[in-house]
């Protein structure tokens, strides 16, 4: 069991919420291609991870009802409080009358991640009995299921309520998450990163990541999933690898900062992200100039975020509600 934080996870998290400012502001400037890059393993990034380390001392000491007040805590009132405060700023930019739609939209007005979080970490705690006990094969049996249901549901349930729930975004990133949990229980205590395994995946992710990137772009089919999926995992190996061999570098010092604060960076960011969207519409530039823009822009989002979260982490009433402390 994994007690004490690992290094090139947090630096892994800190070059993911970094790829996360990006492909926001990408999508505004309209850049395709580098949206469909950072798609073959940025948000996959944070659920592996979080699979990784959710078998904690939490997990198996707390009774279902703390753990589950526990994970609200943390991930849902940052997800309601901060969602509607967003909601709001939103229509006072655009003009437009308050209103809490998001809620119901598999989105969530960019917060779904947090709502989906939780949905993997509950979901997870129902299997305990089986994770803390079971044979191998009953364990990845018992794991395979939620996803196998979300699935179903698709075919079964209106798509108002699917999407209310949340549950193509469930489906999409839960094989990742689970991928994590099964790291951590059959590894048998070593680094992800350990083994000449490692660099023949990295290739792999190289080269799916290219087709991916020039080809599929996106998931519209079930054979886009699975290269979607296969290039997401590989994806995630080759980003620890870069993160671990940062480690010792000042670039690695810096992300580790960063990723110790990603869960509130990608909370706080949509506010200046949108805030620039408000500004980008009023300039114009050339392609040259949009790419130089992008990275510029997404760098100042992620530290002014990072000041914030700090700051925000200071007063006990912010912590609860933005930060979920």
């Amino acid at each position: 069991m994994q007690t004490s934080r690992i290094e090139y996870f947090d630096i892994a998290k800190g070059l993911g919420i970094f790829s996360v400012i990006v492909y926001h502001v990408a999508e505004i400037h309209g850049n395709r291609e580098i949206m469909s890059f950072i798609n073959t393993y940025f948000l996959s990034l944070f659920f592996l991870i979080s699979g990784y380390l959710s078998l904690g001392n939490t997990f198996y000491k707390l009774t279902l009802k703390e753990y589950i007040q526990k994970q609200a805590k943390h991930l849902l009132i940052p997800f309601f409080f901060v969602g509607c405060l967003y909601n709001f700023y939103q229509n006072l930019l655009s003009g437009t009358s308050p209103e809490l739609t998001f809620v119901f939209q598999d989105p969530k007005g960019g917060y779904w991640f947090l709502f989906v979080l939780f949905l993997f970490l509950t979901t997870l705690r129902l299997f305990k009995g089986i994770i803390h006990r079971g044979s191998r094969a009953k364990v990845m049996l018992f794991l395979l299921l939620p996803f196998v249901v979300v699935v179903l549901l698709a075919k079964i349930l209106d798509q108002d309520i699917y999407y209310c729930l949340s549950l193509a975004s469930f489906r999409r990133y839960y094989l990742i998450f689970a991928s994590g949990v099964l790291l951590q229980l059959f590894g048998n205590g070593r680094s992800i990163v350990d083994g000449k395994l490692t660099f023949f995946i990295s290739i792999g992710y190289l080269l799916l990541g290219t087709y991916y990137t020039l080809y599929t772009k996106d998931v519209v089919s079930n054979f886009d999933f699975v290269i979607w999926l296969v290039t997401n995992l590989t994806g995630c190996v080759f980003w620890l690898e870069v993160s671990n061999l940062f480690k010792k570098t000042i670039g690695g010092a810096f992300f580790k900062r960063i990723g110790q604060c990603s869960l509130g960076i990608y909370v706080v960011h949509f506010f200046i992200k949108r805030g620039y969207y408000e500004v980008y519409r009023l300039v114009e530039i050339n392609d040259v100039q949009s790419i130089i823009l992008i990275f510029a822009i997404s760098i100042l989002i992620m530290l002014v975020s990072y000041y914030l979260v700090r700051a925000i982490e200071k007063t006990k009433l912010g912590s609860l509600l933005i930060l979920g402390k």
